[in-house]
């Protein structure tokens, strides 16, 4: 049978990171944002509500976001959803163990988990500089002078962070494996023949030493 090399820890990282990554999506509280004029859905703001034009225009008006900070919410999502993308490739690599030698330097080094933790870094930094365009926003607009402005990460924040960290656990899994030392191109290519090339192969080799053993002696020559 060919052989495989699976990471089954990697693969279950992979997992982790999906499924932190899509309730992040779906959650509803990224950021708590208190002391200004907004009021949306008790001082709680989702990424969700930047997919659609329809749902971003009540935050515009009651002083929640601004428009660059719609444009970076929306990168948000989008990045988002390309690390998810990642993760599952990661995922399918661990799980599949091909070794095929561009296969096998995508699982060994951990690249797509490294994009994913690229992804998520980026996406957290994105979110600090929306807050900042949000904070500002609710200073210049509060409802009492004097009141106290802040805004906070929430759940969903912190999710993203945490697949940051599990897809930096995948990425160990990986880099940190012991692999066999002779695991070079020429025997990983005997070991993927299938069972008829080989079996093939050793007749040949069968039949030729058969061959030389009942040839006759050579004349004797005094």
């Amino acid at each position: 049978p060919k052989r495989r090399e699976r990471n089954v820890a990697g693969a279950a990282f992979s997992v982790v990171v999906i499924a932190a990554l899509s309730t992040a999506l779906a959650e509803p509280r990224w950021f708590h944002v208190h002391g200004g004029k907004c009021q949306h859905t008790n001082e709680y703001i989702g990424i969700n509500l930047f997919l659609r034009d329809s749902t971003v225009k009540p935050l515009l008006d009651s002083y929640c976001v601004t428009e660059h900070a719609v444009l970076i919410l929306r990168v948000v999502v989008t990045l988002s959803m390309v690390a998810i993308v990642t993760s599952l490739a990661a995922f399918i690599i661990d799980i599949l163990g091909s070794m095929r030698r561009s296969w096998r330097i995508l699982r060994r080094n951990g690249v797509a988990n490294i994009l994913t933790v690229l992804l998520c870094v980026t996406v957290n930094g994105l979110c600090y500089w929306a807050s900042t365009m949000m904070y500002a926003l609710q200073h210049s607009h509060r409802i009492y002078t004097g009141s106290k402005v802040y805004v906070a990460f929430d759940v969903g924040y912190y999710l993203v962070a945490g697949a940051g960290s599990a897809a930096v656990l995948a990425v160990a899994c990986g880099l940190l494996r012991r692999y066999p030392p002779e695991d070079d191109d020429q025997s990983d290519g005997l070991m993927l023949m299938d069972n008829d090339e080989l079996d093939f192969w050793r007749g040949v080799e069968y039949a030729a030493m058969m061959e030389r053993q009942q040839a006759p002696p050579p004349a004797y020559a005094p």
